[in-house]
């Protein structure tokens, strides 16, 4: 998914966490209704959760990769510099 994607659904999500959690304190004395708007209330926060850590991870695949060593060190690339045209 596209990041504009990520954006409008986590923020649709977020609307309707808080109308969700709003409704749920209301409606306190009424057990079914506060069920319904309770298992809505988690659900679109595991949809929050979901659409943040797709939006980490979509800027973690557009940063420079990093290359490790065998035993699992970070290890940084190093190019040789040309002395060609550096009068060396």
């Amino acid at each position: 998914m596209t990041r504009t994607t990520n954006a409008r659904i986590a923020g649709f999500t977020f609307l309707f966490y808080i109308a969700a959690g709003i409704a749920s304190m209301v409606l306190k004395g009424r057990a079914h209704a506060t069920d319904v708007l309770s298992l809505f209330t988690s659900l679109s926060a595991l949809a929050l959760g979901v659409t943040f850590y797709a939006q980490h991870n979509s800027r973690r695949a557009r940063q420079q990769p990093e290359t490790r060593s065998r035993t699992g060190r970070k290890t940084q690339d190093h190019h040789p510099r040309s002395s060609a045209g550096t009068g060396q």
